[in-house]
């Protein structure tokens, strides 16, 4: 029994070693971390992300001196940029596998720490890590860690994963750590009007309609508020006052409030929430030559000995204005090209006079 148990084991060991053989270390140089909080420099910062990333398994890490004089040799100097091309160059010149760049800055009350993984060899960005922590000077090294950890997940063994990242991980949730992407900015679109509510807005002003085209463009600003993060998923809340209209002589406001929820990795969100907007409303009746305002029927002197008809409120161009509300269904994509980000929105607006349903972009920049 002692002989088999002696076999197991050293069968076991013998697995592990093998394996470990076979798995590839990795080059990594980090080239410059741009920095702008209050008590660190940019030197520092860099130096403390090559010693934090020495602890990541299955990677060897180009100590500083390498890095500038295998950069100095090739006329290149270190900036820290999401630029595929010069991160190419770079990568080339210092014959490593991956690159890492990124930032660490102060905003409000947070530090915020992003990260970028850029593939030499495939010549694209591999990951990008972007989080806010609470600011903690005693606990930016531990900061720098977790988010080297989190851009470097998919290149890291299992174990160091199991045992490692997501201990980091619980620990950063209990110190208010979240991701962010940002998406505020100014957004532009167009807004499609279908049903009896397009037939409105197409009918002459005389008889209550707009006299407009039923594809009104739309000028916003998107606000958001993150108040939920776990993991890739963060939850969110959107407020985007908009100004409908302009292109054809008309300003219709409005303001979408949505909740919901984003997929970091991937730039996907769902939402929906309320829409509130101003609708002009008039009391009037239908007969046989079509729909006519309540002081017409009043003001014909052939029906002061008539019964007057049914008299109902609808949607009236000669109207007066009244708060009205909607339900906002809505997806969403964001594109990234270098530092620029581009999203990418489509949404419905249900009703039972007609359905609208429109499409929007914008544009935030990283710095």
């Amino acid at each position: 029994m002692k002989t088999i148990l002696t076999l197991c084991i050293s069968l076991i060991i013998l697995s592990a070693t093998a394996t470990a053989e076979k798995q590839e270390i990795k080059i990594v140089a980090v080239i410059k971390i741009n920095t702008y909080a209050h008590g660190l420099e940019s030197a520092l910062t860099t130096q403390m992300f090559r010693e934090e990333a020495k602890k990541i398994g299955n990677i060897s890490v180009m100590s500083g001196d390498d890095m500038r004089t295998a950069l100095e040799s090739k006329g290149i100097t270190p900036t820290a940029t999401a630029d595929e091309q010069y991160l190419k160059k770079a990568g080339n010149a210092l014959q490593c596998d991956y690159l890492i760049t990124g930032k660490i800055s102060t905003e409000r009350d947070e530090y915020f720490i992003k990260v970028v993984l850029f593939d030499v060899t495939l010549g694209l960005e591999k990951n990008i890590s972007e989080v806010y922590y609470e600011k903690n000077p005693e606990k930016i090294q531990q900061y720098i860690y977790t988010s080297l950890n989190d851009v470097m997940k998919e290149k890291t063994s299992a174990e160091f994963l199991n045992n490692n990242l997501e201990n980091n991980f619980k620990d950063a949730n209990k110190e208010k750590f979240y991701s962010r992407k940002g998406q505020q900015g100014p957004r532009i679109g167009y807004t499609f009007l279908t049903g009896n509510t397009a037939k409105l807005y197409k009918a002459p002003e005389a008889t209550g309609g707009y006299g407009m085209n039923p594809a009104l463009f739309q000028f916003g600003y998107q606000l958001e508020t993150r108040y939920m993060a776990n993991g890739r998923f963060e939850g969110l809340v959107e407020w985007i006052p908009t100004i409908t209209g302009m292109d054809q002589g008309k300003i219709f406001p409005s303001l979408t409030i949505l909740n919901g929820i984003r997929d970091t990795k991937l730039g996907l969100e769902i939402a929906a929430g309320p829409v509130i907007f101003f609708k002009k409303v008039a009391m009037g009746y239908y007969d046989a030559t079509g729909w006519h305002l309540e002081r017409e029927w009043y003001l014909n002197s052939a029906n002061l000995n008539s019964t007057p008809p049914n008299f109902i409120t609808r949607a009236d161009s000669r109207g007066l204005s009244k708060i009205t509300s909607g339900v906002v269904i809505g997806i969403g994509k964001t594109f990234r090209s270098g530092n620029l980000r581009i999203p990418v929105n489509g949404y419905i607006v249900p009703g039972k006079n007609g359905w609208r349903f429109g499409v929007s972009f914008g544009f935030n920049l990283d710095k």
